[in-house]
């Protein structure tokens, strides 16, 4: 079989030197994607976790605390933590206690760990040292939630959150920073009462009860009565005992909680005198009277009995028994 030699060509010779240029730069190609791929990146956003409320009724404030972390992994680079401001209130991480003093020393062994406040430190001397309380093995990658407070937000208002992250890019060996701002929530105040049960036709000096039904996020209840009843007890919770005067009027319930008190709930009470009999006169007991006075009655009700007693002498009493008896307006 013939056999053709081409090392001596110069065609040859030029597309063996162009081949092996190509894969030099396909090979350097490949290598600045791999460092592209190293590179620190922002993530698009944050995920937010608001995680709860405590309200200051007499300062009239309220604390947010909430949750931070990235939505992906930022290695091979380290997450080197946050620095978050707000626009109303102090921000502080949940989790740092008190850093020792004097200032402790750590020693120089590197066994990464990822503290509580998402900052990567050599070992956990080295965490401790800055008053964290609690830490992973291994660097930050920014995927382990952090949790932070903004304590003393005015009540009414909402916090603008300012988030500033660190990524070290372990490819060119600066830092990246990242910005990101947010808003605190605000917290939930009791709904009104839906409705108040208990009499609302009642006679002079009468004692009745009253109640409303539970509200979602109500710690207590605020009861008010009109001029001249008074609340004898259970003023705070759901139900409250009142004494009527000689008037009546609404009778009226907020809920609260801490960070707030809602619209009142109210039901108007028809208070009336006793029943007074006049203009009585009899044969033996045989007689006839008016009644004035007492809850309102409809025309044409009926009683089942009647039991009158004589003023100033209570043990004497008459009782009519020929029912039925008939409520006439005049």
């Amino acid at each position: 079989m013939k056999q053709f030699k081409h090392s001596n060509r110069p065609g040859f010779l030029l597309y063996q030197l162009n081949n092996s240029i190509r894969k030099c730069f396909l090979g350097l190609a490949l290598f600045f994607i791999f460092l592209l791929n190293l590179k620190a990146q922002c993530p698009g956003n944050l995920t937010f976790t608001p995680s709860g409320f405590i309200c200051n009724a007499a300062q009239q404030t309220y604390n947010f605390n909430f949750n931070l972390r990235s939505p992906v992994s930022v290695s091979p680079n380290q997450w080197n933590g946050y620095l978050v401001t707000s626009s109303v209130g102090t921000v502080s991480l949940l989790c740092q206690g008190a850093v020792p003093t004097p200032p402790c020393i750590w020693p120089f062994i590197y066994t990464p760990v990822c503290g509580c406040d998402g900052n990567t430190y050599s070992n956990g001397d080295h965490a401790a040292c800055y008053g964290i309380t609690s830490s992973t093995s291994g660097t930050c990658t920014g995927n382990i939630p952090v949790a932070f407070v903004v304590t003393g937000i005015p009540q009414g208002q909402t916090a603008n959150i300012y988030v500033t992250v660190f990524i070290y890019d372990v490819s060119s060996g600066n830092v990246v920073t990242c910005e990101y701002t947010f808003q605190s929530l605000a917290p939930p105040t009791p709904g009104v009462p839906t409705s108040i049960t208990g009499q609302t036709s009642i006679c002079t000096q009468a004692e009745a009860t009253y109640q409303c039904p539970s509200v979602a996020n109500a710690t207590g209840y605020t009861w008010t009565v009109p001029s001249g009843a008074q609340i004898l007890n259970g003023q705070g919770t759901r139900t409250v005992t009142v004494r009527w005067g000689n008037s009546g009027g609404d009778i009226c319930v907020k809920s609260q909680n801490g960070c707030g008190m809602s619209a009142p709930r109210c039901v108007s009470v028809d208070v009336r005198p006793p029943v007074n009999i006049q203009n009585i006169t009899t044969s033996g007991l045989v007689g006839t009277f008016q009644a004035s006075g007492g809850l309102p009655q409809n025309n044409g009700s009926t009683y089942a009995s009647v039991t009158m007693s004589l003023q100033g002498n209570p043990g004497v009493t008459a009782t009519l028994n020929t029912p039925p008896f008939t409520h006439k307006r005049r």
